[in-house]
Formats: C-alpha cells, sequence, structure tokens
C-alpha cells in the first residue's frame, strides 16, 4: 500500500479490507486465548477478559479499544451510511488504536518482560499514530501549503525575467 501510485486503487482497496479483516480476527483471538485459559477453573475471571469489569485501568483500556472497534465493524457492515457519516465512523478506529496502545504500554508486567517486543511494537504504533495524524489532521493542512508553494513558485518564476537569450525557430 506504501507504492500505491504503481497499482490500481481498487486493489489497494481489496488489500487494505484484506489487511483490516485479519488484524480483526487476531484482535478477536486476543481475549479469547486468555479467556480460555481461566476458563475451567474461574469461569468470573474468564468473563473479566472480555467486558471490561476489570480493577485494572490498562486492562479496561484493551476491553473498551475491542469493544469499540466491534462496534464500527458492525455499524460498517449492516447500517448503510452516506459516504461522509461512514468516514467518520472509519476515522474513530484512531481512537480505539489509541485505547490499545495504552493498553499495551501501560502494562508493567509487559514492558519488564522482553524489552525487544516493546520496541517492535512501540515502533508500530508510533508509525501508525503519525499515520493516523498525518491522515486526520495534517492532510488538509500539508495539501493546501503544497498548493501555495507551488502557486508562488509559478509566480516567482514568471516575474523574473529569464538569463538565457530568447531563441526563435523560423
Amino acid at each position: 500500500m506504501a507504492i500505491g501510485f504503481l497499482r490500481r486503487p481498487r486493489q489497494d482497496l481489496s488489500l487494505h479490507h484484506s489487511i483490516g479483516k485479519a488484524a480483526f480476527v487476531l484482535l478477536l483471538i486476543h481475549p479469547v486465548m486468555l479467556a480460555l485459559r481461566w476458563l475451567l477453573e474461574n469461569s468470573n475471571k474468564a468473563l473479566w477478559y472480555i467486558f471490561p469489569v476489570h480493577r485494572r485501568l490498562e486492562v479496561n483500556f484493551g476491553s473498551w479499544a475491542l469493544w469499540g472497534l466491534v462496534l464500527l465493524m458492525l455499524i460498517t457492515l449492516f447500517i448503510k451510511l452516506p459516504y461522509d457519516k461512514w468516514k467518520i465512523t472509519h476515522k474513530l478506529t484512531g481512537v480505539f488504536f489509541l485505547l490499545s496502545v495504552l493498553h499495551i504500554f501501560l502494562l508493567d508486567d509487559f514492558i519488564a518482560q522482553n524489552r525487544a517486543h516493546t520496541f517492535y511494537l512501540a515502533l508500530l504504533s508510533g508509525l501508525a499514530l503519525l499515520a493516523i495524524l498525518y491522515s486526520t489532521i495534517f492532510f488538509g493542512w500539508m495539501v493546501k501549503m503544497v498548493y501555495h508553494i507551488l502557486v508562488f513558485c509559478y509566480l516567482f518564476h514568471q516575474s523574473q525575467p529569464s538569463i538565457y537569450p530568447q531563441v526563435t525557430i523560423m
């Protein structure tokens, strides 16, 4: 997707959908596998991994992020929205992504156990946050800025006399 200009937009959209589906399935597997570990011993504790009813805020962040994404997926799949309204729901995924990043990095035991994994997730999270900021906040501003720079360069170039002699071909 990074070199989307070399391909057709429909291929990019198809790749975007495939990556999104795979990521969503993996996100669903995470709390289910954690819950299965406690299912036989303590079924109440198993439900804690699925619903945001924890005493630990960092675990609740993960549950809120998961349920927010589930809600957005249900809205996207079952309610036909106009494109401008759907785009707002799509941008809300950034809010739930931020909750998931808080979930990851506020878990003290996770960060202390594996520094390499923490660095890897920090790098991916940082790149994703930059992409979210660019697409939601800075894109419109940067398009306007580049447009003004191009107009300025064009007008400046038009107002300057050429240092090269004009040659006319007969």
